[in-house]
Order: C-alpha cells, then structure tokens, then sequence
C-alpha cells in the first residue's frame, strides 16, 4: 500500500510540473504579442495544487462511460444468478417434502403387507413378514418362530453353501443358533413324542389326500465308537433299543423308520434305534 500511495504522489508532482512549464512557455508567447497584467501574472506563476489534480483524475475516473456500463452488465448478472440460485432451492426444498410424504404413507409395514398381500400367498408371504420384522431388530434380539427354525434347518440341511449366501441376503440364524437348537431337541432312540406331536400340527393343516401316507425302514452302517454326550451327561456308541432297553456292545448300525407322503412330497422319521450287527 505504500508503494502505491508513493508512485501516485510522483505522478502528482510530475503533472505540475508539467502544467507549470506550460504556463511559463504561453507566458513567453503571449509577452511577445501583449504584455499580461500583474494579476494574470501572479494567477500563472501559481502551481496547481496536488489536492487539485487528484481531485481532477477522481472526477475523469468517476465519468469514465465504459467503465460504468460494466459495472451495471455485473451487477444484472449478479441479481440474475441469485434469483436462479433461489428458485433451485425453492425447487429442492418442495421434492425434498414430497419424497418425506410419499415414504411416510407406506413406511408402516402393515401398509407395505397390505400392497404385497395381492401379488405373495402362503409361506412367501409370511417369510416376506418376518423378514420386514426382523430387519429393523438387531442380531441379539431377534426371536424366530417355529416355521422360521423348520425352514432355516430343512435349508441348511440341504446345502449349508447355500445357507451361507442366503444368510448373507436375508435376514436368517446363524449356523450356530442352528446348531444350538439340534442339541435343545430331545431326540433320542426309540419312540419321539416330540416328532407325534409336530406331526399332529402338520395334520391339522392338510387335506385327506395329503394325509395319505406310507412307512418305510432302512438300516445304516456306522462307524463304532463311544463319546462323551456333554449337554445330555450321557455316554453315547452302545447298542440302544430305547424303551426295549440298551446293552454294553458298541453299536455297528442305525435302523430308521420314516413316515412318507404317497401325493404330497413330505417325510418324517418317527422312530430309531442302535444295534449290533
């Protein structure tokens, strides 16, 4: 800033002295034709002031057209951006309302069954629910019905590949809870009234036909050995009859009874039992 100040006050001197050799040289012209008055020589001889010239330079710069007109192109362009800025943000603000009120009508999931309900039937549907449920609840409170275990098991237990990238997908126990419930479920040789009892609900819900069913048995071979059942306190391996009683050989084979639909695929095992063959 004072560089500049300084430079102006040079440029300042310069002008008069410049405008004051002007004066001496008409002075020297105009004593050859006329002489002058003392009072136009005094009016002469005087310098103009360096307030004067900047006044004079301030005025040039203030009537300057050109520069005018530029700052009056500016300043339309400036109120024009802004009007444009504010009917954007007018613009945004009422789509940001509309897209609030347009999820607020169907955020609720009964809404949302409501509107699936016409195109999903059956388990679909109640998958569909429980999935809905289930995603707003985190990993540790989240609680499974009994279709939703039958389900998660009969899929793990086809491929548990499969069940990992589905678990990845939608909302399903980890293979650890799986397992966790197979050592919950009292299976044991011999007859199950546990199994009767799942049956008996199943029934509820077919028809005559699908209650239609056969029975069929097979033995497997195993491999012998014993170890030690932790969750039950019990000592597996041995030749188990179940209520026909249990004897100290180690068990070779494994015969299955299973209860199978003749028109609907469906199959239960109902009763096993541990022998020496």
């Amino acid at each position: 800033m004072e560089s500049g100040f300084g430079s102006l006050k040079h440029a300042i001197e310069d002008d008069s002295h410049a405008y004051t050799d002007l004066n001496y040289r008409k002075q020297n012209t105009s004593d050859q034709n006329a002489e002058p008055t003392e009072e136009e020589q005094q009016q002469q001889q005087q310098p103009c002031t360096t307030v004067e010239v900047a006044a004079s330079k301030a005025t040039n710069h203030s009537t300057n057209p050109c520069k005018n007109e530029k700052r009056l192109k500016s300043a339309n362009l400036l109120n024009n951006c802004r009007k444009r800025m504010n009917r954007l943000i007018k613009k945004v603000n009422l789509l940001k309302k509309m897209n609030k009120s347009s999820c607020t009508k169907c955020s609720l999931p009964s809404e949302i069954i409501k509107h699936t309900s016409k195109y999903l039937s059956g388990y679909a549907l109640e998958f569909f629910k429980s999935q809905l449920q289930l995603a707003k609840i985190k990993k540790k409170g989240r609680r499974y019905s009994d279709t939703e275990r039958a389900f998660a098991l009969s899929l793990y237990f086809k491929s548990a590949r499969a069940y990992d990238l589905l678990s990845k997908i939608f909302v399903l126990p980890s293979q650890r809870m799986l397992r966790y419930w197979l050592q919950r479920m009292n299976f044991n040789a011999g007859w199950n009234d546990y199994v009767f009892q799942v049956l008996k609900k199943k029934a509820e819900t077919m028809n005559c036909q699908d209650k239609v069913c056969g029975v069929a048995f097979d033995a497997m071979s195993l491999k012998q050995g014993i170890y030690y059942n932790i969750s039950r306190d019990n000592i597996d391996g041995f030749e188990n009859l179940g209520e026909y009683g249990k004897s100290n050989k180690v068990a070779t084979n494994v015969m299955v009874f299973m209860a199978k639909g003749l028109k609907r695929k469906w199959k239960q095992i109902f009763f096993f039992f541990f022998i020496l063959v």
